[in-house]
C-alpha cells in the first residue's frame, strides 16, 4: 500500500520529461529517437552521458549519471521552501546548468532524483 501525504510538495506542477542515461550517445541514442521504443507524447526525452563533476557540483546529487524525473513548477523558491520544512536534502545549481531555468534537485526517500525547474522570463 501507499501512502500519500495530504499537503503536496508544491503545488501547479507538471510532467516536464524524462532524462535517460547512455553510457555511448552515439548509436544508441537512436533507440529513444529515430526507433521510437519508448514515446514521450508532448514532454521532452533527455539523453545524457555520465559526468561525474555534476554529482560533485551538487552536493552529492547526481541528476546525470543516474537519470532523474522532472517537473515544470511556476515558483521553484515554493518547492525550495517546502524542501526546507520537510528537512530534506536539495541542490540549486545555479545558471552553469541550464541557462533559461531557475532549478532545484533532491533525492525521494528511495534515492529518485527529482527536478523541479521554473522557466526564466
Amino acid at each position: 500500500m501507499i501512502e500519500i501525504e495530504e499537503e503536496a510538495l508544491v503545488s501547479g506542477a507538471y510532467r516536464h520529461g524524462l532524462s535517460v542515461l547512455l553510457s555511448r550517445i552515439g548509436g544508441r541514442a537512436r533507440l529513444w529517437t529515430q526507433y521510437s521504443v519508448l514515446s514521450v507524447g508532448d514532454r521532452e526525452l533527455h539523453i545524457a552521458r555520465p559526468r561525474a563533476h555534476v554529482a560533485e557540483m551538487l552536493g552529492g546529487i547526481d541528476p546525470v549519471s543516474r537519470g532523474h524525473y522532472a517537473l515544470r513548477v511556476e515558483d521553484v523558491d515554493a518547492v525550495v521552501g517546502r524542501l526546507r520544512e520537510l528537512g530534506m536534502k536539495y541542490a540549486v545549481p545555479g545558471p552553469w546548468a541550464v541557462d533559461a531555468w531557475r532549478q532545484v534537485y533532491f533525492e525521494d526517500p528511495d534515492g529518485n532524483v527529482v527536478e523541479c525547474h521554473q522557466v526564466v522570463e
